[in-house]
């Protein structure tokens, strides 16, 4: 197929696996390619799409010493592929992951490099994909908060660190989340606030 088309089809499938995941409230794993890369090329090839990164919510990204990946290669007699040094591969990875870990801070997906020594982590963190949702996660922080914030704590607290992570770490005004749960503390008999 031409690109424009080989897009599309991709961007479909992607739509049709995320709605899928969505409506069976699942995790979806997909392996794919981020780009392709040909010894002769310097840039390489982009075969991701939008909807790729609108669909993902974390990429895993296989870090495996070029070494590794060009022995592999070679050991393949399933498929005829084209000859890669060490050299080059390791010159796509690079690529792949700066790029990727760009693009992934964009679009809100976390993006994690596991490495060859590291690979039983992945079907611990796909366990904990399933598991931890932004609803599960929120309630785990809501609870830390009440508690640090209790006035019958041993241990009162005199001072609150609060962070901004607009669009980092929520898509909520995490300002205006703790103000509102600051008042609400606050109505029951918390010190009032001296400096913003």
């Amino acid at each position: 197929m031409a690109e424009p088309d080989q897009a599309y089809w991709r961007g479909l499938a992607i739509g049709k696996i995320g709605a899928e995941c969505t409506d069976l409230g699942k995790v979806g794993v997909v392996t794919g390619h981020f780009m392709f890369c040909s010894e002769e090329e310097d840039t390489g090839s982009l075969v991701y799409t939008e909807k790729d990164m609108q669909t993902f919510s974390q990429i895993l990204y296989l870090d495996f010493p070029a070494k590794v990946v060009a022995q592999h290669h070679q050991l393949d007699t399933k498929r005829i592929r084209p000859s890669f040094s060490a050299n080059h591969l390791h010159r796509w990875q690079q690529t792949e992951i700066t790029q990727l870990r760009d693009l992934c801070q964009i679009h809100g997906v976390l993006f994690t490099l596991i490495s060859l020594d590291q690979t039983e982590r992945v079907s611990a963190l796909l366990c904990d994909f399933q598991q931890h949702n932004e609803e599960y996660n929120t309630s785990c922080a809501t609870n830390m908060l009440d508690k640090a914030l209790l006035l019958d704590h041993p241990h009162p607290l005199e001072t609150v660190l609060v962070l901004d992570a607009d669009k980092t770490l929520t898509v909520e005004d995490t300002g205006s989340l703790f103000w509102t749960k600051y008042t609400v503390v606050k109505g029951r008999g918390m010190p009032t606030q001296n400096t913003i």
